[in-house]
């Protein structure tokens, strides 16, 4: 995120020149970055005006993609995730200045996975994104070496069919070395976009398993604050880890509502997009290139809902460690507090889709059996 020019902490805590300097960077790249989008979209409606309807579906997902990571980028730098952000740096923070190591063991297990998903979705990415390079100056490559010494009027190989607005058959080299700048941009930014979003909501996930944790084994943790009167050392710790569930609600709320429009955009055309590179595998155009690109497209869709399941899961195991601790062996007032924080677990936290509901896994596979009706129906009118 930071080679990106998105990570918006780089500047939020200093007003050093380096600072200027990387907020400068920030602006060019994204900005740089950014014409690609428009020429994707100019394309695409140049191509469909023309009646080009293959050329027009050939174009659609990578449009649809270039539009959905521009949003996405513009979300990742908003004030509000930029402080949820600097939330959960301190959270991580004050679990490491803790000597529990159960605790510590819970949250750098939750930090290997979401390692193991970044690393998984960059290498995708910037597979994705060499193997589109490779093929664009391959085939320039070839085109130079048979048309050599002659004027042709054919149409250059690009890897991309963007728009321009010059003659892009004239200026081929600067057309090329701009596209391959933008697919080294749009692997990073994916990369970087999915990561972060992962990461935010695994970063609730392990606030969960390290609540699941202390909930369980309340009765060994004597934690009392001075607001707190001190009468019952167990109901007062009880109070402290109720106060830390409510601020991880009220975090992962902020975090729905930051979520929210673009994931139920994303919901809505991801079934469309899948369906666009699927038409393009069976029509056998750049096969290799289009299988990568799907395989990224359903990796990032079944990933983000396998994350946000896993937390209404662990959220409503909140009520199961609560049940599984030494209730019975403290006083009715313990007891009556922990019953009613069951029953306020009982209500699990979500990352919705508008009127779709929450996000879950049935929701990603869904989007799959919905790009299969679509390929059918577009098979079928073809013939």
């Amino acid at each position: 995120m930071i080679a990106g020019g998105i990570w918006r902490l780089q500047t939020a805590t200093s007003s050093s020149v380096s600072s200027w300097v990387y907020t400068i960077y920030s602006y060019s790249i994204q900005v740089f970055y950014s014409t690609l989008v428009v020429s994707l979209v100019v394309e695409f409606v140049v191509r469909y005006r023309a009646n080009n309807m293959e050329g027009a579906i050939e174009n659609l997902s990578k449009t649809i993609f270039g539009i959905l990571l521009m949003l996405k980028l513009l979300l990742c730098q908003s004030n509000k995730l930029v402080n949820l952000t600097r939330s959960a740096i301190k959270e991580e923070e004050e679990v490491f200045k803790k000597d529990d190591k159960a605790i510590q063991t819970i949250y750098k297990s939750h930090v290997r996975y979401s390692s193991k998903i970044t690393y998984t979705v960059a290498v995708y990415s910037f597979l994705l994104g060499g193997y589109l390079i490779e093929i664009g100056i391959t085939n320039s490559y070839l085109f130079y070496k048979a048309h050599k010494g002659f004027n042709v009027s054919l149409e250059k190989p690009l890897p991309m069919p963007l728009w321009y607005p010059f003659d892009r058959n004239k200026y081929h080299v600067w057309a090329l070395v701009h596209q391959i700048v933008e697919v080294f941009l749009t692997a990073l930014y994916s990369g970087s976009v999915q990561a972060f979003t992962n990461a935010a909501i695994i970063f609730v996930r392990s606030q969960l398993k390290i609540l699941q944790y202390l909930l369980a084994n309340f009765d060994a943790y004597s934690v009392t604050d001075e607001f707190l009167e001190v009468d019952d050392v167990g109901l007062h710790t009880l109070k402290v880890f109720l106060r830390s569930h409510h601020k991880l609600i009220i975090w992962m709320e902020d975090l729905d509502n930051s979520f929210k429009e673009l994931l139920l955009i994303e919901y809505i055309v991801s079934s469309l997009l899948l369906a666009a590179v699927i038409m393009q595998i069976f029509a056998g155009k750049d096969a290799v290139f289009h299988t990568i690109y799907l395989m990224l497209i359903f990796l990032q869709l079944v990933v983000l809902a396998w994350n946000a399941d896993e937390v209404k899961e662990q959220s409503a195991n909140l009520a199961n460690a609560l049940y599984n601790s030494s209730w019975y062996k403290h006083s009715q007032q313990v007891k009556v507090f922990i019953l009613v924080m069951m029953m306020r677990c009982q209500k699990p936290l979500t990352l919705s889709i508008g009127p779709f509901g929450a996000m879950t896994a049935d929701a990603a596979l869904s989007r799959a059996k919905l790009a299969y009706s679509y390929v059918s129906l577009m098979s079928g009118n073809s013939r």
